[in-house]
């Protein structure tokens, strides 16, 4: 019970693993788990009717059921270990073996030794010395049992430290390595299924495909055309806001662009950037009335500004977005930089969010250069 019908299940197991990858394993079979799933299905109507909607790739099936009936088998020799501890410590037991055949103790001894051989340097005391062996020899007529039985019964009881070292390692050790192998066939088993999925293979070509092209239609081309211009437009900033902000723009800088475009303001702050974004929903919360803010007319809108501009949008009464070029042209546009915004807020749709158009400075030197 506790060496050799473990070692028969396992050996059993290890030949199910190897069969697992074949729908029509007979192994799995003798499986209680594969049993207990066929008895689950005579329980009433509404629970064998959940079973049939579950629909389980064969192949995963057979690695289902080998782990289940590994976590079963451990469970079983769990309490086949605590049942032998619990008897040993309650009562007063003695053991005896006996056979039929003609086995001399000297070779029993011999066949323990064997067995035990995981244990037995570590611990001397869990093999049976041969003179146990030979008082605990139990004959059917009883010749022995009124004589050197009765007198060494008290030694009788120190086979259990074997039966418990046997029941450790043969029932429970071996047992739950044979569940590692299992856990680890279940889970290559599964990465495997997803390639019987329907449109895998196709999705996997496609991931594996060098070159992979893409290209607009000509109703997408003539949307994106009609949207370049931006219904919101200024041409002229005021001479005060409530507050100026600049995305991604320092603190002392807006002071200087401000300061360069006559704009004056009692509240100067940087979002975006490095901010974090509490401390931007913080800025925002404490926005109101009209707020101009700057951008780099070089850099395109990403989504975090657009999310940015949504949120503020809702809290003022109105957002003057105005792209400013760099220090050395004095912070003039392109009217093809200033296109880009346009598309960008075309497509935000909000009232509230006014264009600065590129100076008249930047316009006519782009009619020059289209004239040229």
């Amino acid at each position: 019970m506790v060496v050799f019908l473990p070692l028969f299940t396992m050996t059993l197991t290890l030949f199910s693993m190897f069969r697992a990858n074949s729908t029509q394993s007979m192994l799995i079979h003798i499986s209680p788990a594969f049993w207990m799933e066929k008895i689950l299905r005579l329980l009433p109507n509404k629970i064998e009717d959940n079973l049939k909607e579950v629909k389980i790739n064969p192949l995963l099936g057979n690695w289902i059921v080998i782990k289940r009936s590994q976590i079963i088998a451990l469970a079983f020799s769990f309490g086949l270990l605590f049942a032998l501890l619990g008897v040993v410590a309650t009562k007063d037991i003695a053991f005896a073996w006996s056979t039929t055949l003609s086995i001399t103790s000297e070779a029993f001894h011999h066949f323990l030794y064997t067995l035990a051989f995981p244990w037995r340097d570590l611990y001397p005391s869990a093999l049976p010395s041969i003179e146990l062996i030979e008082q605990s020899q139990y004959f059917r007529l009883g010749d022995k049992l009124s004589e050197e039985m009765i007198q060494n019964a008290s030694k009788l009881g120190e086979w259990w430290k074997f039966l418990a070292f046997a029941t450790l390692f043969y029932a429970i050790i071996l047992r739950f390595v044979v569940y590692l192998l299992s856990e680890f066939g279940l889970k290559r088993a599964i990465k495997k299924s997803f390639l019987t999925l329907d449109g895998a293979k196709k999705l996997l070509n496609d991931m594996n495909e060098p070159i992979i092209s893409t290209h607009a239609n000509e109703n997408e081309q003539q949307f994106i055309q009609r949207n370049t211009a931006y219904a919101q437009m200024i041409n002229a900033l005021d001479a005060s806001y409530d507050s100026v902000q600049g995305w991604a723009i320092p603190k002392e800088n807006l002071f200087v662009i401000a300061d360069s475009m006559n704009v004056i303001s009692p509240k100067f702050v940087e979002v975006g950037g490095a901010n974090t974004l509490d401390e931007d929903m913080e800025i925002i919360h404490h926005s109101r009335g009209e707020v101009l803010l700057y951008v780099k007319s070089w850099e395109p809108p990403t989504m975090d500004f657009i999310d940015y501009l949504e949120a503020l949008a809702k809290k003022v009464d109105k957002v003057i977005v105005c792209p400013v070029g760099t220090s050395e042209n004095a912070y003039e546009t392109e009217a093809r930089e200033v296109n880009v915004w346009a598309r960008k807020l075309s497509m935000f749709g909000s009232e509230k969010v006014w264009l600065k158009s590129s100076s008249a400075k930047a316009l006519g030197r782009e009619a020059e250069n289209a004239e040229s």
